[in-house]
């Protein structure tokens, strides 16, 4: 797990208390179910969730439902703070984005109990 700069990890703290979470929670990628209004959290992990392992911008553009332009600004921001990296239109979710999305997953979770 990445370490975090400043913070701590949810998933390590639960850990830490011996509370579990299955594994089908942290690797599933429809735990972030869709509604009628998403916020930016939502669409963010929803765009690093479907660039796992690699993806090109209308492939994402699709899965996470953005037009061009909104796509646009936040693969944009996601680089910008080392969560995406871009190799020749080839988008790729790096170590930290992965922990970003782990994290929002056991944070969901949590909630909906």
């Amino acid at each position: 797990m990445a370490r975090q700069r400043g913070g701590f990890s949810i998933v390590k703290k639960l850990q830490e208390e011996d509370l579990e979470l299955a594994p089908e929670i942290l690797e599933d990628e429809e735990a972030i179910a869709p509604s009628h209004r998403r916020d930016r959290h939502d669409i963010i992990a929803e765009i690093l969730i479907t660039a796992k392992g690699g993806k090109k911008k209308t492939y994402i553009m699709y899965k996470a439902r953005l037009s061009h332009s909104q796509l646009k600004l936040y693969l944009e921001l996601l680089n910008r703070n080392g969560m995406i990296a871009n190799n020749n239109g080839v988008y790729k979710t790096t170590p930290k984005g992965l922990t970003f999305v782990q994290e929002f997953q056991a944070i969901n979770f949590l909630f909906r109990q």
